[in-house]
C-alpha cells in the first residue's frame, strides 16, 4: 500500500512506483505514435531514423518498453518537437 506525504504526495513503497511507470510509459509511447502519424512517418521509418529496431520502437509506442533519455530526445527530433513536449500533461 503506498503512503501519503503531509504535501498529498503518494510515496511508493514499490507496488505503486512500477503502475506509475508503466503509465509513464504508455503516455509517451502514444505521444510518439500520434506525432509520427501527423508527421506521415511509418513505424518503420521513425525507428531506422533513430537507429532502433522496428521491435523496439513498436515496444515504445505500446509502452511495454522505456528509452534512454538521448533516445527520446533523438525521437522528438525526428517529430520536430522538444524531448519536453514529448512528456508535456504526463502525471
Amino acid at each position: 500500500m503506498d503512503e501519503v506525504n503531509e504535501g498529498g504526495a503518494e510515496l511508493s513503497t514499490g507496488a505503486g512506483r512500477a503502475g506509475v511507470s508503466e503509465r509513464r510509459r504508455r503516455y509517451v509511447g502514444s505521444r510518439i505514435t500520434h506525432l509520427r502519424e501527423d508527421c506521415g512517418l511509418s513505424l518503420e521509418e521513425l525507428a531506422r531514423r533513430v537507429g532502433l529496431l522496428a521491435g523496439v520502437m513498436k515496444a515504445v509506442e505500446s509502452g511495454r518498453r522505456g528509452v534512454a533519455f538521448e533516445c527520446l530526445i533523438d525521437i522528438a527530433n525526428e517529430l520536430g518537437v522538444t524531448a519536453s513536449e514529448l512528456v508535456d500533461g504526463m502525471e
